[in-house]
């Protein structure tokens, strides 16, 4: 497995969106990749997760990946492991927020989980240095960072009292979308989804009620699209790699088409200027259809 690296406030590398939240973090300890850059979503809900909870999680999380979105949750029993396995199961991108140092997993029950996440190209984070132990109330403040991180946070299952609803206060702290999957009034893990809904949050039932909010491309990327004629062979290998869904992020395709940074963006901004790509905002683009 990958080493375990810090990422200090002041660092370039460091998350520009967890800069300037209530209560921001100074440092963050990352095992793996963390892809900041790349929209994220948080998924999180009860640890004791209903079969209708994971099903709402896997038909939800299954299609943001799809939509090339990566997954923030909390590794947690319930609904957050669930949603981490659903990433990985989809070929997709996930971000596990701990409550403790990123060398001691919790639960260890999910030990196998953690390493598969950082193997498949994912990251655990913390803001805890290594052999911090996982305390109760630290994983009340790390919820800040399972927001901080993401556009939006989506709770799936919460009871009265659940720290899913804590993430999701956080997240509406930091100005990001709120979103809760409806339930069953007579349901007691509904009833802090449908209490959010009440209070304002985005109801959801599929991942286009999430990728219309947050201005993602929510077109089907498995519709056939013919491939344009570009007079740059360059272009041909940027778009492609957006086609196939390699990576939305301008530094990652500059990386993956082996190009000169000033070859690269002439080549990028003709395609924007052509019409075959278009903008998601924080230098990621995806193909215009």
């Amino acid at each position: 497995m990958s080493t375990i690296t810090s990422i200090s406030a002041n660092s370039e590398s460091f998350p520009s969106s967890l800069k300037h939240i209530p209560q921001p973090v100074s440092k963050l300890y990352v095992h793996g990749n963390l892809k900041s850059k790349m929209p994220l979503v948080a998924v999180v809900g009860s640890r004791k997760a209903t079969n209708y909870g994971k099903q709402a999680t896997e038909l939800i999380t299954k299609e943001l990946v799809r939509h090339g979105v990566g997954i923030v949750s909390g590794l947690a029993f319930g609904i957050d492991s669930w949603a981490h396995k659903i990433a990985l199961e989809s070929n997709g991108y996930t971000v596990a927020v701990l409550g403790g140092g990123v060398d001691i997993i919790s639960p260890p029950a999910h030990r196998q989980l953690a390493i598969t996440i950082v193997t498949s190209g994912g990251a655990l984070v913390s803001e805890y240095s290594n052999g911090t132990p996982h305390l109760g109330h630290q994983f009340l403040e790390r919820n800040r960072i399972i927001s901080g991180l993401s556009r939006a946070v989506v709770v799936v299952e919460a009871a009265q009292r659940s720290g899913s609803l804590n993430t999701a206060r956080h997240a509406l702290e930091q100005g990001k979308e709120v979103f809760a999957v409806p339930g069953s009034i007579t349901a007691p893990l509904s009833y802090g989804t449908n209490q959010l809904i009440k209070a304002g949050a985005h109801p959801v039932t599929k991942a286009i009620d999430i990728l219309e909010v947050l201005n993602l491309d929510h077109s089907d990327p498995t519709e056939d699209i013919r491939l344009p004629i570009f007079t740059d062979d360059t272009q041909t290998v940027i778009y492609q790699l957006i086609k196939d869904g390699v990576s939305h992020d301008a530094h990652e395709l500059q990386q993956r088409a082996n190009l000169e940074t000033a070859v690269f963006q002439q080549a990028l901004t003709m395609l924007e200027i052509e019409g075959h790509i278009r903008p998601l905002g924080n230098n990621q683009w995806a193909i215009r259809r």
